[in-house]
Protein backbone atom coordinates (compact mmCIF):
# COMPACT_ATOMS: atom_id res chain seq x y z
CA UNK A 1 0.00 0.00 0.00
CA UNK A 2 1.78 3.44 -1.15
CA UNK A 3 2.15 6.10 1.65
CA UNK A 4 -1.09 8.01 1.41
CA UNK A 5 -0.73 11.89 2.62
CA UNK A 6 -1.92 15.25 2.23
CA UNK A 7 -0.65 17.58 0.02
CA UNK A 8 -0.04 20.10 3.10
CA UNK A 9 2.08 20.11 6.27
CA UNK A 10 4.99 21.03 4.92
CA UNK A 11 5.10 16.72 3.75
CA UNK A 12 7.30 18.27 0.54
CA UNK A 13 9.56 20.34 2.16
CA UNK A 14 12.91 20.69 0.70
CA UNK A 15 15.41 22.74 1.43
CA UNK A 16 17.34 25.20 -0.87
CA UNK A 17 20.29 24.48 -2.87
CA UNK A 18 23.17 26.37 -0.70
CA UNK A 19 23.79 29.88 -2.76
CA UNK A 20 21.35 29.57 -5.49
CA UNK A 21 19.17 32.18 -7.13
CA UNK A 22 15.84 32.90 -5.92
CA UNK A 23 14.90 32.21 -9.56
CA UNK A 24 16.61 30.86 -12.66
CA UNK A 25 14.94 30.18 -16.15
CA UNK A 26 16.81 29.32 -19.01
CA UNK A 27 15.49 29.38 -22.81
CA UNK A 28 12.40 28.43 -21.77
CA UNK A 29 9.69 28.27 -24.09
CA UNK A 30 5.74 28.37 -23.52
CA UNK A 31 2.88 26.90 -26.16
CA UNK A 32 -0.88 27.58 -24.79
CA UNK A 33 -2.65 24.37 -26.39
CA UNK A 34 -4.15 24.37 -29.69
CA UNK A 35 -1.76 27.36 -30.82
CA UNK A 36 1.20 27.13 -33.51
CA UNK A 37 3.53 30.18 -32.05
CA UNK A 38 5.09 30.24 -28.43
CA UNK A 39 3.71 32.78 -26.31
CA UNK A 40 7.03 32.89 -24.58
CA UNK A 41 10.34 31.95 -26.57
CA UNK A 42 14.04 31.47 -25.56
CA UNK A 43 12.96 33.55 -22.25
CA UNK A 44 16.06 33.25 -19.65
CA UNK A 45 16.34 35.53 -16.61
CA UNK A 46 17.96 35.06 -13.55
CA UNK A 47 16.52 36.50 -10.11
CA UNK A 48 18.86 37.13 -6.85
CA UNK A 49 17.40 36.15 -3.40
CA UNK A 50 15.99 39.54 -2.05
CA UNK A 51 15.51 41.01 -5.23
CA UNK A 52 12.36 43.21 -5.76
CA UNK A 53 11.98 43.05 -9.79
CA UNK A 54 9.65 44.81 -11.73
CA UNK A 55 8.17 42.68 -15.35
CA UNK A 56 7.70 45.46 -17.57
CA UNK A 57 5.79 45.10 -20.50
CA UNK A 58 2.65 45.42 -22.65
CA UNK A 59 -0.30 43.15 -22.37
CA UNK A 60 0.05 39.71 -24.72
CA UNK A 61 3.69 39.84 -24.04
CA UNK A 62 3.82 37.19 -21.42
CA UNK A 63 4.15 38.49 -18.07
CA UNK A 64 1.09 36.74 -16.93
CA UNK A 65 2.44 33.36 -18.64
CA UNK A 66 5.98 33.71 -16.91
CA UNK A 67 4.44 34.18 -13.39
CA UNK A 68 2.39 30.94 -13.91
CA UNK A 69 4.79 29.07 -15.02
CA UNK A 70 7.72 29.92 -12.13
CA UNK A 71 4.33 29.13 -9.89
CA UNK A 72 3.99 25.64 -11.54
CA UNK A 73 0.74 26.49 -12.73
CA UNK A 74 1.70 25.97 -16.58
CA UNK A 75 3.92 23.58 -18.29
CA UNK A 76 6.73 24.72 -19.77
CA UNK A 77 7.72 23.19 -24.05
CA UNK A 78 11.35 23.42 -23.34
CA UNK A 79 13.86 25.06 -21.43
CA UNK A 80 14.30 24.76 -17.02
CA UNK A 81 12.70 26.95 -14.57
CA UNK A 82 14.50 26.35 -10.80
CA UNK A 83 13.56 27.53 -7.34
CA UNK A 84 16.25 28.23 -5.54
CA UNK A 85 18.01 25.74 -6.99
CA UNK A 86 15.22 23.46 -7.28
CA UNK A 87 12.39 22.28 -9.76
CA UNK A 88 9.18 24.18 -9.45
CA UNK A 89 7.11 22.40 -7.15
CA UNK A 90 8.99 20.38 -4.84
CA UNK A 91 8.75 22.24 -2.24
CA UNK A 92 4.77 23.39 -1.84
CA UNK A 93 4.85 26.64 0.73
CA UNK A 94 8.24 27.99 -0.95
CA UNK A 95 6.31 30.55 -3.58
CA UNK A 96 2.91 32.39 -3.24
CA UNK A 97 1.18 33.31 -6.47
CA UNK A 98 -0.94 35.83 -6.69
CA UNK A 99 -2.70 35.87 -9.61
CA UNK A 100 -4.67 39.57 -10.94
CA UNK A 101 -7.50 37.24 -11.84
CA UNK A 102 -8.17 35.46 -8.50
CA UNK A 103 -10.74 33.05 -8.17
CA UNK A 104 -11.69 33.73 -4.71
CA UNK A 105 -15.76 33.61 -4.69
CA UNK A 106 -16.61 37.18 -2.49
CA UNK A 107 -19.91 36.34 -1.56
CA UNK A 108 -18.80 33.71 0.72
CA UNK A 109 -19.57 34.83 4.41
CA UNK A 110 -16.27 34.78 6.04
CA UNK A 111 -14.60 37.75 7.27
CA UNK A 112 -10.72 39.32 6.54
CA UNK A 113 -9.06 37.26 9.28
CA UNK A 114 -10.21 34.02 8.23
CA UNK A 115 -9.58 35.04 4.17
CA UNK A 116 -5.85 36.06 5.51
CA UNK A 117 -5.64 32.88 7.80
CA UNK A 118 -5.77 30.51 4.94
CA UNK A 119 -2.28 30.90 3.61
CA UNK A 120 -1.42 29.31 6.79
CA UNK A 121 -2.56 25.96 6.29
CA UNK A 122 -0.03 25.66 3.37
CA UNK A 123 1.51 24.83 7.24
CA UNK A 124 -1.28 23.59 9.41
CA UNK A 125 -3.40 20.95 7.18
CA UNK A 126 -6.32 20.33 6.91
CA UNK A 127 -6.92 19.44 10.55
CA UNK A 128 -4.67 21.34 12.84
CA UNK A 129 -6.35 24.63 14.48
CA UNK A 130 -4.09 28.02 13.94
CA UNK A 131 -1.73 28.64 16.88
CA UNK A 132 -0.19 31.14 18.15
CA UNK A 133 2.56 31.42 15.79
CA UNK A 134 -0.08 31.78 13.19
CA UNK A 135 -1.97 34.03 14.81
CA UNK A 136 1.01 36.58 15.14
CA UNK A 137 1.83 36.06 11.06
CA UNK A 138 -1.74 37.40 10.69
CA UNK A 139 -1.35 40.35 12.88
CA UNK A 140 1.96 41.04 11.04
CA UNK A 141 0.39 40.84 7.51
CA UNK A 142 -2.48 43.21 8.58
CA UNK A 143 0.11 45.68 10.11
CA UNK A 144 1.84 45.44 6.89
CA UNK A 145 -1.05 45.81 4.40
CA UNK A 146 -2.66 48.79 6.57
CA UNK A 147 -5.78 46.56 6.92
CA UNK A 148 -6.02 46.20 10.89
CA UNK A 149 -9.12 48.04 11.10
CA UNK A 150 -10.64 45.27 8.58
CA UNK A 151 -10.16 41.96 10.25
CA UNK A 152 -13.46 41.68 11.11
CA UNK A 153 -15.12 42.58 8.23
CA UNK A 154 -17.02 40.44 5.57
CA UNK A 155 -15.00 40.28 2.82
CA UNK A 156 -18.01 40.74 0.15
CA UNK A 157 -18.05 44.11 1.77
CA UNK A 158 -14.23 45.15 0.45
CA UNK A 159 -13.52 47.28 -2.34
CA UNK A 160 -11.50 46.68 -5.31
CA UNK A 161 -8.00 47.96 -3.77
CA UNK A 162 -8.81 46.50 -0.14
CA UNK A 163 -9.11 42.70 -1.96
CA UNK A 164 -6.31 43.06 -3.62
CA UNK A 165 -4.63 44.01 -0.06
CA UNK A 166 -6.01 41.09 1.45
CA UNK A 167 -4.60 39.07 -1.05
CA UNK A 168 -1.25 40.29 -0.72
CA UNK A 169 -1.25 39.80 3.10
CA UNK A 170 -2.94 36.32 2.51
CA UNK A 171 0.37 35.20 0.51
CA UNK A 172 2.69 36.98 3.02
CA UNK A 173 1.43 34.51 5.97
CA UNK A 174 2.23 31.64 3.70
CA UNK A 175 6.05 32.95 4.91
CA UNK A 176 6.96 31.98 1.06
CA UNK A 177 10.17 32.66 -0.02
CA UNK A 178 9.42 34.44 -3.40
CA UNK A 179 6.36 35.93 -4.44
CA UNK A 180 4.96 36.06 -7.74
CA UNK A 181 2.70 39.19 -7.67
CA UNK A 182 1.00 39.63 -11.01
CA UNK A 183 -0.59 43.19 -11.35
CA UNK A 184 -0.58 43.89 -7.86
CA UNK A 185 -1.47 47.33 -8.14
CA UNK A 186 -4.35 47.72 -10.93
CA UNK A 187 -6.81 48.07 -8.28
CA UNK A 188 -5.28 50.28 -5.89
CA UNK A 189 -5.30 54.06 -5.60
CA UNK A 190 -2.44 56.63 -4.84
CA UNK A 191 -2.55 56.09 -1.14
CA UNK A 192 -2.88 52.17 -1.41
CA UNK A 193 0.12 52.40 -3.81
CA UNK A 194 2.14 53.47 -1.26
CA UNK A 195 1.14 50.91 0.93
CA UNK A 196 1.99 48.27 -1.33
CA UNK A 197 5.28 50.04 -2.24
CA UNK A 198 6.28 49.96 2.22
CA UNK A 199 5.11 46.30 1.74
CA UNK A 200 7.83 45.65 -1.17
CA UNK A 201 10.25 47.67 1.18
CA UNK A 202 9.79 45.48 4.14
CA UNK A 203 10.07 42.10 1.97
CA UNK A 204 13.82 42.85 1.38
CA UNK A 205 15.32 42.51 4.92
CA UNK A 206 13.69 39.29 5.49
CA UNK A 207 15.13 37.91 2.58
CA UNK A 208 12.49 37.76 0.48
CA UNK A 209 12.08 37.68 -3.02
CA UNK A 210 9.46 39.40 -5.09
CA UNK A 211 8.55 39.89 -8.75
CA UNK A 212 6.30 41.72 -10.07
CA UNK A 213 4.06 42.11 -13.01
CA UNK A 214 3.14 45.93 -13.63
CA UNK A 215 2.22 48.47 -15.56
CA UNK A 216 2.97 50.95 -13.29
CA UNK A 217 6.79 50.76 -13.10
CA UNK A 218 8.42 54.38 -12.95
CA UNK A 219 12.48 55.26 -14.17
CA UNK A 220 14.23 56.09 -11.22
CA UNK A 221 12.17 54.55 -8.44
CA UNK A 222 13.16 52.53 -5.50
CA UNK A 223 10.72 50.85 -5.35
CA UNK A 224 12.15 48.01 -7.26
CA UNK A 225 15.56 46.74 -7.59
CA UNK A 226 15.43 45.81 -11.26
CA UNK A 227 13.34 45.43 -14.19
CA UNK A 228 13.14 42.61 -16.76
CA UNK A 229 11.36 43.72 -19.72
CA UNK A 230 9.15 41.60 -22.10
CA UNK A 231 7.53 42.30 -25.55
CA UNK A 232 5.92 41.26 -28.70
Amino acid sequence: MTDAHFPYGRRHHVDNVPEAKALVADAICIFYPGEADPVISNLSVSVPTGTRLALVGPNGSGKSTFLKACAGLLPIHSGTIRVYGNRVGLCHHRVAYVDQRNEIEWRFPIRVRELVMGGRYVHLGWFRSPGEKDQERVDQALEMLEIRNLEKRQIGDLSGGQRQKVLLARAFVQEADLLLLDEPMNALDKESRSVFSNFLAQLKPMGKTAIVATHHYEEGTDEFDDVFYLKE
